[in-house]
This record gives C-alpha cells, structure tokens and sequence, in this order.
C-alpha cells in the first residue's frame, strides 16, 4: 500500500498544481479582461476627441463661408446704393429735360408772337429722344435696384 499512497499523493499534489495553474490563469484572463475594457475606453475617448475635430473644422469651414457672403453682401449693398446714385442722378436730368419740354411749347408760343426765332422741330425731336432714353435707362436702373434688393433680402 505505501506504492498506492504514493501514488495517490503524487496525484493530490497534481491536482494541486492544476488548481493553481487554472487559478493563474483565471487572474489573468481577468486582467485581460480588464485591460480590454481599459483600450475601449480609451478608444471611446478618442472617438469623441475626433468628434471634437471634425465639429472644429466644419465650423471653422461654415465660419469662412458666412464670412465670404457677409463680403459678397457688402459688395451687393455698395453696388445698389451706387445704382441708387446713379438712377436718382438721370431721374434729375430726366426731370430737367422734362421741363425744359414744357417750357418749350410756351416759348414757341411766345416766340411766334413776338415774331422772335423758335425753336426747330428737330431740337425738339432730339429732347424728346433724350427723355424716352433717360425713361428706358431709369425703368432699368429700377429694375436692377429691385433686383439687387431681392437679393439681399433673399440671403
């Protein structure tokens, strides 16, 4: 019998050893474990950092671009206010060539019983081609301005 109880201490002391062994084990795939979960967090970490970034650069992109039609704004804007300009200028010279018309019949009239020159048809003829000229480009002038406004109102 002393072979046989050798023999059973032999594997008592096996069974021991495995037990450990299979308990290190444990631990570390426990760690294992763990320091998985520590990558994934870390990995969400950065996820989010990304995120950040990629917020960053899309603002720091829609900023440039709000930037960009601010200055095309400005640009319409300056251009209406100079149309602008430029319209009130031919409505005054529409408006002074519109009454020099009204005055001219009076002075023919005048003139023809003064027995003084009057003035020719073909003057009047131009003055006339003058204000429907000055009316085209005023109409235009009105035009683009409404244009223009519309525009901005539109942005």
């Amino acid at each position: 019998m002393p072979g046989r109880e050798q023999n059973i201490g032999q594997k008592v002391s096996e069974v021991e050893k495995l037990t450990q062994t299979v308990r290190e084990l444990e631990e570390v795939v426990l760690a294992e474990g763990a320091a998985a979960n520590v990558v994934r967090e870390y990995e969400k970490k950065v996820d989010k950092v990304m995120l950040v970034k990629q917020w960053l650069e899309e603002r720091k992109f829609y900023q440039g671009e709000i930037q960009h039609l601010k200055d095309k704004m400005a640009v319409a804007e300056r251009a209406a206010k100079a149309e602008a300009q430029f319209k009130e200028k031919y409505q005054l010279r529409f408006k002074v060539l519109q009454e020099r018309l009204k005055g001219n019949p009076n002075s023919i009239n005048c003139a023809l019983s003064q027995g003084r020159k009057c003035v020719s048809g073909t003057l009047y003829d131009m003055l006339q081609k003058e204000v429907i000229i000055l009316r085209k480009v005023c109409h235009e002038k009105d035009q683009s301005i409404n244009d223009k406004d519309d525009a901005i109102k539109a942005w």
